[in-house]
């Protein structure tokens, strides 16, 4: 068997990027697509140029140094410059469609005799010898088995490295749409400044790694063009990383992914032969046009399955990125990225630019993973010596890959298994038990050079690895010139802002104004001044406040949200008050205070969203709500008392009384229905007083999390959420008072299946053990749509269902179940694939004693903006209704 050679992609592509908010997003978008490194070597330069047999220049031909293990990229002349000590070296020069040439060359120190001109022909790819058969698979897939199953074995492969690295990025913008700005340190911008221009970033960074995800980033030097009123600070240590042997790369399902061939097919477009290593020449093309798929080709090595180059394409919305990458054996059997050439074309709403950066790395002192067998288990990290060196589960997964490897042919569900189980023990060793999921930033440490930004021309014409365009040229020399219009244009608008137009702006749609960096003021303008109308209470005239204080050095905030209204039907005042008090980030610990007089719906967390009350009653006088009045005082507590278990525990005492309806008013005229939940002829609650106790507990098993400035951030998971819940009404004040005792269990879940599916599953019970005085508001409602029109998902709400009729003073059960895709029924047809709406499958059941309720229903859309759906229900077996909904969770703050 041939000896298992190393291959890794884990060069990670680091970016002192200083925060780039360029001209427009778009431009912020290319330079922080440019994924970028550094270089750093000072001696005598190698210029050269890469053509073709008829002279003509080769563009971005790639070049590799074999003695300093140095990768360049030539320009789009086809030159290129090396910076070497004098003595005799050996160089690889290839382009995408020639064949690699190996060139020998002597550095004497002499400017006139150190140049390189080398000549590259066509590449001719042969094809396998194989016996193909009418319906038999491409010979691609046999190769991709191999790749897929070893991706994890090369994901994990090096221990640390040192690189150098210099890198190019240009990003040329056209003519920008007359209209808009862009702010710049709370001044804006004209977008227009920014047109026909082009921006230059070079940087020269030492980058270290060790294992598993430490990067160690000296800038030695960062020149650029971009304005530096636009450079951010906050974002200097921004840093991207990136491995093409990971199941996701730039936010795209890789190749070389478990299931890839689910999303992909593979064609094999010939073999060649360089320095004695087969390569396979395999064109990638996505089964789907969708933007979370690439396109291109991918060179596979025989018998170690590792990448020798990538040429990849990502197409999204106005966005399509170029990403080529170029590996060598840097040392025996470790084969590593050396050049980098990515290309972007952007093209959003009138804004264009084009965008392109290059990278030459240099490695040092690059020391792998050695494995003593042809299956790669993933080193143990520096552990106590009284830890085993394989866990009983490691041990097994190492069998059963050795196992599989000795197949001389791999099933995919072979190719499959290797790379689950290769991920597994990897993530195994790498992770263990610890649930925090460091953000990429964490991962890079870097410290800049005191000169860096002072680098004369000199270092740069030592460092530089291709010459710089006229154009290039040019924006360095109108770069102190264009920074000057840029800050006219931002005093421009200083002027401005203190105009009468800036003040009227200002009172329409409010403003947050901050006093100092913890304490802020706010306020709503006229576009609060009126948020509800409903028939009890007329148009709500008033305005909300919101106050807030944040400590910095202990994370603290205070948050108080006053309001006050006036309801002009009732003519009556309406007042309420929220302070919140957040302390304990790590753990979400939270205090709220609530006090009020207003109007409120007897359905609470689970009513109609008032906007669409509003809008429904104003307009049409169908008003979906049932309101009465409380005036109320609680406290309620928030906290995770452990990792992924929350507490929150609440005491409200409450004073209730029912209303009737004080207008009729509406814009197309219409007879409203009486103020009355469930059937009109039912009495009016009396007036009564209301203490209300309510516990929950919510608890996530394993769920992942990150800490960014001191604060936990949870993220997605695909376990279910368990919530056990007590509510009860305890018998104070009174005879009148609520009496009652609820418990209720529930679990969610959201199951991803595949790339394009998922399912997502809610189940909830409950039962009333104490009813002695339930009123309405104490009833469990359920979430319903009564006006086809909602703002909560569609996947967790009754479309059908009356939701004053059918609230539970006893005991229930609802189940919801929801399955959306991609690619469902429409969404088949080729011209709609790249539509960015879904399509999905609901059933929706309520049972309750001598009740029952289910709904089944199609719907398309975006899950967090909007959908539109079609439901049939049926009632105690029997059909009810049909109908169309609409749900817009956008609307919703809390969804």
């Amino acid at each position: 068997m041939a000896r298992e050679r190393i291959s890794m992609s884990r060069f990670r592509l680091l970016s002192h990027q200083r925060g780039r908010r360029c001209c427009v997003r778009a431009l912020g978008l290319v330079f922080g697509l440019l994924l970028s490194l550094t270089a750093s070597l000072r001696a005598q330069t190698l210029q050269g140029e890469v053509v073709d047999d008829r002279g003509r220049p080769v563009a971005y031909a790639t070049i590799y140094v074999r003695e300093t293990a140095t990768g360049i990229v030539a320009d789009e002349a086809g030159r290129f410059i090396s910076h070497l000590g004098q003595g005799d070296y050996t160089g690889e020069f290839s382009a995408l469609g020639y064949e690699k040439v190996v060139v020998p060359f002597t550095v004497t120190g002499d400017a006139a005799k150190d140049r390189l001109r080398v000549e590259l022909r066509e590449m001719a790819y042969a094809l396998r010898e194989v016996v193909v058969r009418a319906g038999a698979e491409d010979p691609a897939y046999a190769i991709m088995r191999r790749a897929i199953a070893h991706a994890p074995q090369h994901r994990y492969m090096v221990r640390s490295y040192t690189a150098d690295v210099y890198i190019k990025g240009t990003v040329k913008t056209g003519k920008l749409p007359g209209i808009g700005s862009v702010n710049i340190d709370g001044r804006n911008v004209k977008l227009k400044t920014f047109s026909n221009k082009t921006f230059l970033l070079e940087s020269h960074n030492e980058v270290r790694f060790t294992a598993p995800r430490r990067f160690d980033q000296r800038v030695l030097a960062l020149s650029t063009t971009v304005p530096a009123e636009l450079d951010d600070d906050d974002a200097a240590a921004a840093a991207l990383t990136t491995n093409v042997y990971d199941p996701e790369i730039m936010g795209c399902v890789s190749p070389l992914a478990p299931g890839a061939f689910s999303y992909y097919r593979f064609r094999l477009d010939g073999v060649t032969h360089e320095n004695g290593h087969v390569i396979n020449k395999i064109y990638v093309t996505p089964r789907r046009n969708d933007s979370r798929l690439v396109d291109g080709w991918i060179y596979i090595l025989d018998h170690t399955w590792s990448l020798q180059q990538v040429d990849l394409n990502i197409r999204r919305p106005g966005v399509t990125v170029s990403h080529r990458m170029v590996f060598h054996e840097v040392r025996k059997d470790v084969w590593m990225p050396t050049a980098y050439d990515t290309r972007i074309h952007l093209s959003v709403m009138g804004i264009k630019a084009d965008g392109r950066y290059y990278s030459s790395v240099r490695y040092r002192n690059v020391v792998a993973n050695e494995a003593s067998t042809t299956v790669y288990i993933p080193p143990l990290p520096t552990a106590p010596a009284a830890r085993p060196s394989l866990t009983k589960r490691q041990a097994k997964a190492r069998r059963k890959l050795e196992e599989l490897a000795a197949k001389e042919e791999l099933t995919t569900r072979d190719a499959y298994r290797m790379a689950q189980l290769m991920q597994q023990v990897s993530e195994d060793e790498q992770r263990g038990t610890d649930l925090e999921r460091q953000p990429r930033d964490s991962m890079v440490h870097i410290t800049r050079d005191s000169l860096a930004l002072l680098r004369d021309t000199a270092y740069w014409q030592a460092v530089r690895t291709q010459p710089l365009q006229p154009d290039e040229t040019v924006s360095y020399q109108r770069r102190d010139s264009f920074r000057a219009v840029v800050r006219s244009e931002q005093a421009r608008d200083s002027v401005r802002r203190r105009s009468w137009v800036w003040w009227l702006g200002t009172g329409l749609v409010g403003e947050t104004v901050r006093f100092s960096p913890s304490v802020s003021f706010g306020y709503e303008g006229l576009r609060g001044a009126v948020p509800e109308y409903n028939f009890v209470d007329g148009f709500w005239i008033g305005q909300r406040l919101m106050f807030s204080y944040r400590r910095p050095d202990s994370r603290r905030s205070l948050q108080i949200t006053p309001a006050a209204y006036y309801a002009t039907a009732r003519r009556a005042f309406i007042g309420q008050l929220d302070a919140t008090f957040r302390y304990n980030p790590l753990r979400h610990g939270e205090l709220t205070l609530t006090a009020s007089d207003a109007t409120v719906d007897y359905a609470g967390e689970y009513a109609t969203a008032r906007l669409i009350n509003a809008l429904s009653s104003l307009l049409f006088a169908e008003n979906a709500s049932r309101l009465y009045r409380r005036q109320t005082v609680g406290l309620t507590h928030r906290i995770d008392v452990a990792h992924g278990l929350r507490l929150s525990a609440g005491l409200h005492v409450e004073r209730r009384s029912a209303l009737a309806n004080a207008t009729s008013y509406s814009v197309f005229g219409g007879r409203p229905a009486p103020n009355v939940p469930g059937d009109p002829n039912d009495p009016p609650m009396p007036s009564h007083t209301a203490w209300i106790a309510d516990v929950r507990v919510t608890y996530t098993p394993r769920r992942p999390y990150s800490v960014r400035f001191g604060e936990k951030f949870y993220a997605e998971t695909p376990r279910p959420t368990f919530m056990l819940r007590y509510r009860g009404g305890l018998p104070i004040g009174g005879g009148e008072a609520a009496d009652f005792t609820m418990f209720s269990a529930s679990v969610v879940q959201t199951v991803r299946v595949g790339l394009f599916g998922r399912f997502f599953y809610g189940v909830e019970g409950g039962f009333f053990p104490t009813a002695r005085r339930v009123y309405r508001p104490d009833r469990r409602h359920f979430a319903a749509s009564p006006l086809h029109v909602s703002d909560r998902p569609m996947s967790a709400t009754f479309q059908l269902l009356d939701p004053y009729a059918q609230s539970a003073d006893d005991r229930w059960l609802q189940a919801h179940l929801t399955y959306s895709s991609d690619y469902l029924l429409l969404k088949q047809l080729p011209v709609l694939q790249s539509a960015l709406f879904n399509e999905a499958l609901h059933v929706h059941a309520l049972l309750r004693p001598r009740f029952n309720h289910i709904e089944a229903g199609y719907s398309l859309g975006l899950d967090d903006v909007g959908r539109l759906g079609v439901f049939v229900g049926w009632e105690n077996g029997r059909y009810r209704s049909v109908g169309f909904t609409v749900s817009l969770p956008l609307l919703n703050q809390n969804h």
